[in-house]
């Protein structure tokens, strides 16, 4: 009686299924690659951004100071390390940074800027003043602006002012009254009040006074 060898069916199933899970987890990554999206590669943005250029700023005018091309063109600029003894006289708008021992006389229709580094130590007569300094001594103009940095010791004869709030003034504000009164035909401005009041008197109080 001979006895088969019979080799179990177990083994052989278990190498199919070895042999499926080998291929299932080698299938598995190539899934898994498809699945993923490829990457796109992003270049930089190649458009130039403009860049805005600061504007340059108007040259700053205090408040207050007259706009006609005559005052506001200066050409004289004195600066704060100088210092003027003795009277100046000047037919152009001037700045003053300095220190001025003595009176200062601007004639035309000019201005006179007094810097808050300036300082006068006497009379000032100007068109137009603008005081933003020190002055020691009566202020004659037409048009005065006192800076909020202003000091004025002295008396201010003006026609129109503008004060800043901070300035210092110690003395008399004296306001002038332009003539407006038309005298090219001779008239004059006391005439109406100089001339004498008459007054009529009936014929019976003349005969009673004779």
């Amino acid at each position: 009686m001979q006895t088969v060898n019979e080799a179990p069916a177990a083994p052989a199933n278990q190498n199919r299924r070895v042999q499926s899970q080998q291929a299932g987890s080698a299938a598995a990554p190539s899934r898994a690659a498809a699945n993923v999206a490829p990457r796109q590669s992003v270049a930089p943005a190649s458009s130039t951004i403009p860049v805005s250029r600061p504007i340059p700023a108007a040259p700053q005018i205090p408040d207050g100071l007259p706009t006609r091309a005559s005052e506001t063109d200066i050409h004289t600029v004195i600066p704060a390390a100088a210092q003027l003894n003795g009277d100046l006289t000047i037919e152009e708008s001037i700045v003053l940074r300095c220190v001025v021992r003595g009176n200062v006389t601007q004639e035309g229709d000019h201005q006179v800027v007094l810097t808050e580094t300036g300082g006068i130590h006497g009379t000032l007569r100007a068109h137009t003043a603008v005081i933003g300094g020190t002055v020691e001594g009566d202020v004659f103009a037409d048009r005065v602006v006192v800076l909020e940095t202003g000091i004025v010791h002295g008396n201010i004869e003006y026609v129109t002012l503008a004060m800043k709030e901070g300035a210092t003034v110690n003395g008399l504000l004296t306001r002038t009254v332009p003539n407006v009164l038309d005298t090219s035909e001779g008239a004059s401005v006391f005439s109406a009040a100089a001339a004498p009041i008459l007054h009529s008197v009936p014929m019976a109080e003349q005969e009673r006074v004779a």
